[in-house]
């Protein structure tokens, strides 16, 4: 634009504002009559002095260390106070997750602004995002319950009236007539661990199950709620917000790791990374932790060549023109990924793309005399006359020697053949079996490739460029996937996702992908346990929401096996290997299927912002007599579910209460952070 041009336009564009009533913004843009300098205007002064290399505090403030919960990657952060009041939030170069290279413990707290300091190293810098920057205002927001509310109107009217916590207590214990539409049971007649739900089903357990408590992500204080009190309370249903956030995604990389009790998050390793591909994520804009990634990615692209390419429906801003080539960006049909991945495996098993030796290693002991560094299943036998069940000798995996072509236990054998499809001789029995990877190939190849690229909107072309790049790294590249995976087939996409992976060997190798280093125990220290204590509550039973749990191992099936019944189909689904579904939970009881619950506890959750179709979600919640007739929300704010509570109990928002807990993935370093309140509502 030319600059006529823009004092033109911008001179319209002021005019119009001073017409509109903007004239004192205008005057403060311009003038600074209200900045108390005219070079930092009205910016904080500094907490720290730094004067021929020694550090002076400003007597003003005080620092202190915590975590911050603006979302879920809690990252570790330095708050700035004021008279007990947060006044400002910037990283803590201890943390992995605020700087890269993080500080060594060992160093002194007076070193590390010296460090920070250090106008000559970018690498010195410990950050804080925008979100991570602003959220501390929450504590100070004149919308935060700061008081125990109870409804007074219907449930959704939003009219409440503020009372006691005594009150509270009482009446969420006691129940009662307590809105004049009918008698409620409150906790104390629900909290029985003898007295059976249904005595023709016993496995669904005691009466305490009919209470459920619906958390959010852990932010530090989720054992002392579950431990100290869903179990001491005797129910099994306590349920975190998973469901609605990355469970198909999880419950993907589950079954590729064969780890569903874990849940493990694998990510790219990014300083050795060659290649990574992005599939409905945007690196360091999404999927957590993104400031760290945010971080990686930006060196990994300029100082280690990374190339990485987004496939994604809208162009974000992953893919930069600042770094060339590097990055690229190829647009998809929304929801079909899963098309792409199987066009891709296709081309890359069809090619013959994939590392044949590694994915012929068939087991750990195989790997360690390999000296590898993971293995698969991919030459393990599937019977096609048994279920499609893995061929087994006292409990052991058979593979086909690609030695002397017999077959033989996994453990002795180094490499085992990997495409077969066939008959087999075992112990003088004849089998028809075939490989996983036939299985695999077998499927892959259901569809052409010019159908698979039909489907997701992507040139064949395009798909067959991808692939092959996708294997000329040899094993380190990686795959990325989260948000884009929450959809109906977000399971089998996210495992085919994996399974490019899978194809060049790129698990827990270096450049490739691995899971988190974990954390330290949290609350079972030398002198106290504050999980495990004597007379701990057991809780047993069915949830509320059907899951780790076979429907054939209820007493419903049993029964109707026993009677000589047809037990299908069950009256609703059953997820025998999902780890918990919060969306099922009102429909549950209102369908009284396993059993009706009595009493909704939510904490920092909102069910009703999470889940599409919302409408069924708040027509369960608004009538007390179809799924909750006792709905307690714990919450610093009303929001989209807690509006239809029956009551609200206030909340502590940050930096007022202490969390222990785990950061997420994309470290290898063993990490735990805490916070501790350093402040409190002014």
């Amino acid at each position: 634009m030319k600059r006529r041009k823009f004092l033109l336009t911008s001179g319209l564009s002021l005019s119009l504002a001073a017409a509109l009533g903007y004239k004192n913004t205008i005057k403060k843009i311009f003038t600074n009559d209200e900045f108390s300098d005219n070079i930092s205007t009205n910016s904080l002064e500094c907490e720290v002095f730094i004067e021929n290399n020694t550090v002076k505090f400003n007597d003003k403030f005080s620092i202190a260390t915590s975590l911050c919960n603006g979302c879920t990657t809690f990252c570790s952060v330095r708050a700035l106070i004021d008279n007990n009041k947060v006044i400002k939030t910037f990283g803590n170069p201890y943390s992995l997750l605020s700087s890269d290279p993080w500080l060594d413990m060992q160093v002194s707290l007076k070193d590390s602004f010296l460090k920070l300091n250090d106008i000559n190293s970018l690498n010195s810098r410990s950050t804080c995002c925008a979100r991570g920057s602003s959220i501390h205002h929450k504590m100070y927001d004149e919308f935060r319950v700061t008081k125990a509310l109870k409804r007074v109107g219907k449930r959704g009217e939003n009219k409440w009236k503020s009372i006691s916590i005594e009150e509270l207590i009482n009446e969420i214990v006691n129940g009662g007539n307590l809105f004049n539409e009918g008698y409620v049971d409150g906790l104390k007649s629900i909290c029985n661990t003898k007295k059976l739900i249904d005595e023709n089903n016993p496995d669904y357990g005691p009466v305490a199950n009919q209470l459920c408590i619906l958390g959010t992500a852990d932010e530090g204080r989720q054992n002392f709620l579950t431990h100290r009190f869903a179990q001491s309370f005797g129910t099994i249903n306590y349920l975190g917000h998973t469901a609605i956030c990355g469970l198909s995604m999880r419950a993907g990389e589950a079954a590729y790791l064969d780890d569903f009790t874990s849940y493990a998050h694998l990510k790219p390793d990014y300083e050795h990374c060659k290649f990574l591909l992005n599939i409905a994520t945007a690196p360091a804009q999404a999927g957590n932790p993104f400031k760290r990634q945010a971080h990686l990615l930006a060196q990994a692209r300029t100082y280690n060549n990374l190339k990485y390419v987004c496939v994604t429906p809208n162009l974000t801003n992953a893919d930069s023109f600042a770094v060339n080539e590097n990055s690229r960006w190829i647009a998809i049909k929304p929801g079909e990924d899963l098309a792409f991945v199987m066009a891709m495996l296709r081309v890359i098993i069809e090619n013959k793309f994939y590392n044949e030796k590694y994915l012929q290693i068939p087991s750990l002991k195989s790997q360690i005399a390999l000296n590898d560094v993971s293995f698969t299943n991919a030459s393990y036998l599937v019977c096609k006359d048994k279920n499609k069940e893995f061929l087994k000798d006292e409990g052991s995996i058979l593979v086909i020697d690609s030695v002397d072509n017999k077959v033989k236990k996994a453990d002795f054998v180094l490499q085992a053949i990997l495409d077969f499809n066939g008959e087999v001789e075992y112990k003088n029995k004849k089998y028809q079996v075939q490989t996983s990877f036939n299985i695999l190939k077998e499927n892959s190849f259901l569809k052409s490739v010019k159908e698979y690229a039909k489907i997701c909107d992507i040139k064949e072309e395009i798909i067959f460029e991808l692939a092959k790049e996708f294997c000329s790294y040899g094993r380190c590249v990686a795959t990325d996937c989260h948000g884009g995976t929450m959809h109906t087939t977000g399971f089998y996409t996210a495992y085919a996702i994996m399974m490019l992976g899978a194809m060049v060997g790129n698990l827990n190798h270096k450049g490739g992908m691995s899971v988190g280093g974990g954390k330290y125990a949290s609350f079972n220290g030398k002198c106290f346990n504050l999980l495990s204590y004597k007379g701990k509550v057991k809780p047993f039973g069915t949830r509320i929401d059907r899951a780790r749990k076979a429907y054939e191992t209820s007493t419903e099936f049993k029964n109707k096996i026993k009677n000589n019944q047809n037990p299908y189909p069950a009256k609703d689904k059953w997820f025998a290997f999902t780890n918990a579904l919060e969306n099922e939970v009102l429909s549950s009881s209102a369908n009284a299927y396993p059993y009706k619950l009595k009493a909704l506890i939510t904490w920092g959750a909102n069910i009703v912002y999470g889940q599409n179709n919302n409408k069924d979600v708040i027509a369960l919640l608004k009538d007390p007599s179809k799924a909750a007739p006792l709905f307690i929300a714990i919450d610093p704010f009303i929001n989209e579910t807690s509006i239809y509570a029956d009551y609200i109990v206030p909340d502590s928002v940050l930096f007022e209460t202490w969390g222990v807990l785990s950061p997420w993935a994309a470290y290898n370093t063993k990490t735990t952070h805490l916070r501790y309140p350093n402040s409190k509502i002014s």
